[in-house]
């Protein structure tokens, strides 16, 4: 869950050190990127890199309004389905007040007046759908990155998709630490099962808190005073301890998605140390990066 927001059509440009990545580090073939949940409330983490056609794109998104949006001008490279991935069985899909919240479980109504993150629990309408396994859907792999955000489903997306993210380099998967659903997997639950797959957590983007609800609440100042962890998009990486078991191309994928699209640059510049030692990049490359980054993001020499 991120709360909703309008679409921005302006998406900042890839970065001079992305850019240098996407030009200089050698690869097999273009990045894949699958989205699931692919409402267009706002940029994906990925927008940049979509922009300049620098992957493709497969999105699946079960809501037939946000499926309209996505469908209206698709650039090169993307391609839509109207479809909800999960663990293959008929669900009845939640259609609620925000579509950011859709879900196939109905709300944790008791948490409402604890976090006082309601209005959007009631009902649009709801769909009957057959779900979809990853792994079921033809012509998917290869896959770099999974971006899955789909409201308390997550772990049955990740279950049914282990084969098709065999060789995926990351996923950034939205986690919940705070019920918003009644029965959804919280992180601890969702955590394993990426652990399972061979994922380690690395980072946070834009975590959501709250003010917990109180006779005060109308006297703190909403923006500073977020004490309740709700949830968050979470990256996760193919773990990198044991770069022996991830293939050269997988690395130099998971290095331009380290540039351009989580933008954690200590790991590019690990990932070109060792694609350099395989001699499948140029040996000035992780020097030159670090010279294309921004200089408040670099010691002074």
């Amino acid at each position: 869950m991120n709360q909703p927001r309008p679409i921005v059509p302006e998406v900042e440009p890839l970065p001079p050190a992305a850019r240098l990545i996407l030009e200089r580090l050698p690869r097999a073939r273009r990045l894949r990127v699958v989205d699931v949940g692919a409402n267009p409330l706002y940029p994906p983490p990925y927008a940049a890199l979509l922009a300049a056609g620098a992957c493709d794109l497969v999105g699946f998104e079960p809501d037939p309004e946000a499926y309209e949006k996505l469908m209206a001008d698709p650039a090169p490279g993307e391609t839509y389905h109207p479809a909800a991935i999960g663990n293959g069985q008929v669900q009845r899909l939640r259609l609620y007040e925000h579509s950011g919240f859709n879900s196939i479980f109905d709300p944790y109504l008791a948490g409402l007046p604890f976090h006082g993150l309601s209005g959007w629990e009631g009902l649009r309408g709801t769909l009957e759908v057959k779900t979809l396994r990853l792994d079921e859907v033809p012509g998917l792999a290869p896959v770099d990155l999974l971006k899955i955000d789909i409201q308390g489903a997550e772990l049955d997306a990740l279950k049914g998709g282990e084969a098709t993210l065999a060789k995926a380099g990351a996923v950034i998967i939205e986690q919940r630490f705070f019920p918003l659903y009644q029965g959804e997997p919280l992180f601890a639950e969702v955590d394993l099962e990426l652990r399972r797959q061979g994922f380690r957590l690395h980072r946070f983007l834009q975590p959501t808190a709250r003010p917990v609800a109180s006779s005060q609440s109308h006297r703190f100042r909403r923006r500073q005073v977020r004490d309740q962890l709700i949830d968050g998009d979470c990256v996760y990486l193919r773990d990198l301890s044991r770069p022996d078991l991830i293939g050269t191309e997988e690395l130099a994928q998971m290095c331009l998605l380290a540039a351009s699209v989580f933008y954690s640059h200590s790991v590019v510049a690990h990932l070109l140390d060792r694609l350099v030692e395989r001699g499948a990049a140029p040996a000035d490359l992780a020097e030159a990066y670090v010279d294309a980054l921004p200089a408040d993001l670099r010691e002074r020499r």
